[in-house]
């Protein structure tokens, strides 16, 4: 899978940048005063400051070193503050990546098109849980961890899961993170009622302890033959 999701759609407002670790590079991920969603390398070409402390102007992201600002659209350098008559070289360019939002998540790929799992009925955002443990063991407390005594009646996908348990659709999408960290994005039905949303938290930090404790447990020593 070339496409990764790195958070809710909730979770990054306009006017708003976020960081995103994604196989091995790391992204500044924005959206502009209307609403565009820019996935650049997070690093300004100019002095190498990380993008993503920097802010939104309108329609273009200014880095908090020298302010030097980029457009959204083309990722150019359109301003230099220290030199406002001069039209920036077009070599003076942030480097893009594929972005798109689906099934209210936000999707990313460094390594290609993107190719975004279909959704299911789970679309409305719930939260997001970062366990210390890898996507398997993550996925793995996902299926095995009941829900008032309701275990998971169906489990699909791999890094997109459609989850139903006691009767409540859920969607869970996997981003891998470096040092064995995992983070799920939860989205559940829209319209889900408060009673379930909260069973749902409480149930989410469930799982993250399941998936923490199932990759600290050594295997077993075995007894060596007489």
């Amino acid at each position: 899978m070339t496409s990764i999701p790195i958070g809710l759609s909730r979770d990054l407002p306009e006017r708003r940048v976020m960081r995103a670790l994604v196989q091995g590079h790391d992204l500044a991920v924005w959206r502009s005063a209307s609403g565009r969603l820019t996935a650049w390398d997070n690093r300004c070409p100019h002095r190498g400051m990380r993008l993503s402390h920097g802010f939104v102007r309108g329609e273009s992201l200014a880095c908090l070193y020298h302010g030097w600002q980029y457009a959204a659209e083309t990722g150019r350098c359109q301003h230099i503050p220290a030199h406002p008559d001069l039209e920036p070289p077009a070599t003076i360019c942030a480097r893009a990546h594929p972005v798109a939002e689906a099934g209210g998540l936000i999707w990313v790929s460094v390594a290609g098109p993107l190719a975004i799992p279909q959704a299911g009925p789970a679309t409305a955002p719930l939260r997001s849980i970062t366990a210390e443990a890898g996507p398997e063991a993550l996925r793995a407390a996902l299926v095995a961890t009941p829900l008032d005594g309701a275990t998971p009646e169906s489990v699909e996908g791999d890094t997109l899961l459609r989850v139903s348990i006691a009767g409540i659709a859920l969607t869970a999408a996997l981003q891998p993170l470096p040092e064995g960290q995992t983070t799920a994005h939860l989205l559940v039905a829209p319209g889900t009622v408060r009673a379930d949303l909260t069973r749902l938290s409480r149930w989410s930090e469930e799982v993250r302890r399941a998936a923490e404790a199932a990759r600290t447990v050594a295997p077993a020593r075995q007894e060596e033959p007489a």
